[in-house]
């Protein structure tokens, strides 16, 4: 059996199974409490951001001790999603994780001025620098 992956966002389960890309995978949303963070870009745009959701996916199983995954089922990050395997589009062993933020747009007053949907994360950059070049885990996205 693969190594175990665990949750990074507290949320919900919002959809688990098999896709032919993903493999098995779990898609969590995250707690609306979790998703109040203000962004300001280096040219003075500024957004909260309103939602966020991650996908696990090539997991062995989408379950954990013979439990699986149901819509609406609660996660936090000291919850066991499922396992390495190696399902859907992926070359061998890995683990395919993609974050998916949705926006307002502020104003200099902090008034809503517009909104973003789903927006893909790039998370690459990130995950480099905690794991390492040359690590067993290859980290996709959208």
């Amino acid at each position: 059996r693969g190594e175990n992956v665990y949750s990074m966002i507290n949320g919900k389960v919002i959809a688990s199974g098999y896709n032919p890309i993903y493999g098995q995978y779990v898609e969590v949303q995250a707690n609306n409490s979790e998703c109040n963070i203000m962004i300001a870009s280096a040219t003075g745009e500024k957004y909260q951001i309103t939602g966020m959701r991650m996908i696990y996916g090539y997991l062995q199983s989408p379950e954990y001790g013979g439990k699986s995954w149901s819509i609406g089922s609660s996660v936090t990050t000291d919850t066991v999603l499922g396992t390495v395997g190696s399902t859907g589009r992926s070359q061998g062993r890995q683990l395919y994780i993609s974050m998916y933020v949705q926006c307002n747009i502020l104003d200099i007053n902090d008034e809503v001025i517009g909104t973003i949907g789903w927006t893909p994360v790039d998370l690459e950059p990130y995950f480099t620098t905690f794991f390492g070049t040359g690590s067993n885990y290859i980290v996709s996205y959208d």
